[in-house]
């Protein structure tokens, strides 16, 4: 096989491929093997038709188009590998000869990736952000930590007031018959919070333990529950049991219970450097993230219309995942925000602009570079996934492969080693140490495991 490439206006080339007649004849062979293999034609078996007459029966002309169309698709991919054309689009297939016991010779136009130069690392000038803890948020953990170590306790006195928490249970009746999706045993229930519908909720403040409640109430004709919405319910509620929360005061004896403290500095010693251990770390992805965009920024190529429209495709498929997550429908979402497809795909561009910039930038770097993702690496990532989905990573690996999804990950991969590259070079340019906290400690965390297992005897 031979090629020749032609560079043309814009991002196009122009790439001519020649294949050997004895490859084309080899083709033909082929094809009429296959057509044997599919006509049924009388007197002959299947697989065994002369192509004499599959000429005469099925038409010569049928034999050439599906042997010029396998070297097409074969030769196409082959000379695009090894003249290293990076497509961004289907190509424009001109046919220039295709007989028999001669070379097919075909022209193939290519819109591919822009050519451009990187610009040098000197040009990005990002500061890390300094970070400071203060004692608003140092407080603030403290009263999360208040909430996690409150103790619901039965209040002996006073009615069930907001904030109180009332342990009943109901039933609800449509017509007469009892309607199992409206009923519940043993349900603890925090006043205010609206885990249940506030009309009902309304019914329990005032109340005492053993306390029995009836009521009615009409549910909403947009009800998740389709067996009830739209109909009035009658409720039947004992309350079994109201329930205060105690929350701790703030002292020696709090940081103790929280986790071993000797003293209540040392548990807020301890919050300062989670704290900062957690600014610092959003401050590491946030210079990052500013190191590549001032980067792309700093690039100059110009990206063909095909590559945004691509890119806005990707994330009109990543939006209808996220609203599936959620139940919804795409067209129904955008009937309820009265959005077009054609406005959303306009509101998307400047979005999809940057992200197709971006990864061709990447994709630069990597080329430069020499980047390469190993089978270590595929494994790697494999594994973690793994972990994270809480499956096998052949289970992962699969996954993948049967949504033809391998190949994404590579490429993900790939350029995630040339985002961690850059970020590596600029820090090497500027001088950047890296900071590490070596006296981090997981203490609270041990204290608030234990707090859960406890939780329940506390509670009763």
């Amino acid at each position: 096989m031979k090629t020749e490439i032609k560079k043309l206006e814009g991002n196009f080339i122009e790439l001519t491929i020649e294949v050997d007649k004895e490859e084309v004849a080899k083709a033909v062979k082929r094809a009429y093997r296959k057509v044997a293999n599919e006509v049924k034609i009388p007197g002959f078996r299947k697989g065994k038709v002369p192509p004499e007459i599959i000429d005469v029966k099925v038409g010569k002309e049928v034999v050439l188009q599906e042997a010029m169309d396998e070297l097409l698709n074969s030769t196409y991919f082959q000379a695009v590998a090894e003249n290293k054309v990076k497509p961004i689009d289907d190509p424009e297939i001109d046919i220039v000869q295709f007989e028999e016991e001669k070379p097919m010779i075909y022209k193939a136009k290519i819109e591919v990736k822009p050519e451009f130069e990187l610009p040098p690392i000197d040009l990005v000038q990002v500061e890390k952000k300094a970070v400071e803890v203060n004692e608003d948020e140092v407080n603030e953990q403290i009263e999360k930590l208040r909430e996690r170590f409150a103790k619901l306790e039965t209040k002996k006195l006073g009615e069930a007031k907001e904030g109180d928490y009332a342990l009943i249970s109901f039933e609800g009746f449509i017509n007469g018959k009892k309607e199992e999706k409206a009923s519940m045993q043993d349900f603890l229930v925090e006043l205010g919070s609206s885990t249940l519908m506030p009309e009902f909720e309304s019914q329990l403040f005032g109340t005492r333990a053993g306390d029995i409640k009836r009521f009615t109430i009409r549910f909403p004709e947009d009800h998740h529950e389709k067996s009830i919405a739209g109909k009035d319910i009658e409720f039947n509620v004992i309350v079994k049991e109201i329930k205060q929360k105690t929350i701790p005061e703030v002292n020696d004896e709090f940081a103790k219970e929280v986790g071993g403290f000797e003293n209540l500095e040392d548990l807020k010693n301890l919050l300062r450097e989670r704290i900062k251990e957690v600014k610092e770390q959003q401050a590491e992805v946030e210079f990052q993230n500013q190191i590549l965009k001032s980067y792309v920024d700093a690039t100059e190529v110009e990206i063909p219309e095909k590559l945004v429209e691509k890119e806005i495709d990707q994330m009109i498929v990543e939006l209808a995942y996220r609203l599936a997550q959620q139940g919804l429908k795409l067209e129904d979402y955008l009937n309820y925000v009265q959005l077009s497809k054609d406005k959303l795909r306009e509101s998307m561009r400047e979005e999809a602009l940057e992200r197709a910039k971006t990864k061709l930038v990447l994709e630069k770097i990597a080329e430069v570079e020499n980047i390469e993702v190993t089978e270590e690496d595929l494994v790697r990532e494999i594994n973690q996934i793994a972990v994270r989905w809480g499956v096998t990573p052949e289970e992962v690996k699969k996954h993948l492969e049967e949504r033809n999804e391998l190949d994404l990950l590579i490429y993900d991969i790939y350029v995630s080693k040339a985002y961690n590259l850059l970020i590596e070079r600029y820090k090497e340019a500027k001088g950047v140490v890296e900071e590490t906290n070596s006296d981090a400690t997981e203490e609270v965390e041990s204290a608030d495991n234990e707090k859960d297992e406890t939780e329940d005897k506390d509670n009763e």
